[in-house]
């Protein structure tokens, strides 16, 4: 109370720190993209123990001169070579539970990332993973697949599974009052693929395209721009306010 404060962090470095073990920090990524009118999921396969050959969110070490953000756009560029705007990456939750890395006490601070479509193409593997790839994501049955095959809780690393149903029902959560996920589509929303995203996260209750400004016109910015979609209809550009 009467020492100043470099006074008192030389002495907190010497007496107290060393009796509080530190954790590792790292950043997981739930990188949706839309890619043939489909919802799918960037994921790896680890090459590597621990769990060896399970599929894997995209992710890594936190370094100190970065906050998490700036983590996860390290982390994308690394995996797959197109750097991603700090806005189309949303904080989902910090996991903290013990023994949830074999290796040492790790907490990792799990992100949604928005891939935009206009970005997906200019994608290649980078040298961070050989083995970068797309799964498919259904949201009526909450589960992923990869060629054909379904999923089991088995296939994931870590608790990889948890982090990815979460962050399904967070973009469920977000249709009635902030559709971030349409940032998906870039700076071209039309109205017609803006529906079938909506339609594709939620399943149960599909909308008309006709309907789609009048729900969502709220959320965008009409360019003036249109596009010729089905090589005869022109449909007007939005993008996400």
């Amino acid at each position: 109370q009467e020492a100043t404060e470099e006074e008192f962090i030389k002495w907190y470095k010497q007496q107290d720190l060393p009796n509080y073990k530190k954790p590792s920090v790292t950043t997981d990524m739930v990188a949706f993209a839309y890619i043939e009118n489909k919802i799918k999921l960037l994921m790896i396969k680890r090459k590597a123990n621990p769990f060896r050959n399970k599929f894997a969110l995209p992710g890594g070490f936190l370094n100190e001169d970065e906050n998490s953000y700036q983590g996860c756009q390290r982390e994308v560029e690394e995996e797959t070579n197109i750097k991603i705007p700090i806005d189309y990456i949303e904080q989902l939750a910090t996991y903290t539970q013990p023994r949830r890395d074999p290796r040492d006490w790790i907490v990792t601070i799990a992100h949604i990332v928005y891939l935009p479509k206009d970005l997906i193409y200019n994608m290649k593997a980078g040298d961070d993973s050989l083995e970068t790839f797309f799964v498919d994501v259904d949201f009526h049955s909450n589960t992923l697949s990869y060629k054909g095959t379904t999923l089991t809780s088995e296939d994931f690393a870590f608790d990889h599974e948890k982090i990815i149903l979460e962050a399904m029902e967070r973009l469920r959560g977000r249709l009635d009052w902030n559709p971030s996920f349409l940032k998906l589509l870039g700076n071209e929303i039309t109205a017609q693929e803006g529906t079938n995203i909506i339609n594709l996260i939620s399943p149960n209750k599909p909308i008309a395209t006709t309907n789609f400004i009048r729900l969502y016109g709220k959320y965008l910015i009409d360019t003036g721009d249109v596009v010729v979609q089905d090589k005869k209809k022109s449909r007007k550009i939005y993008k996400f306010k």
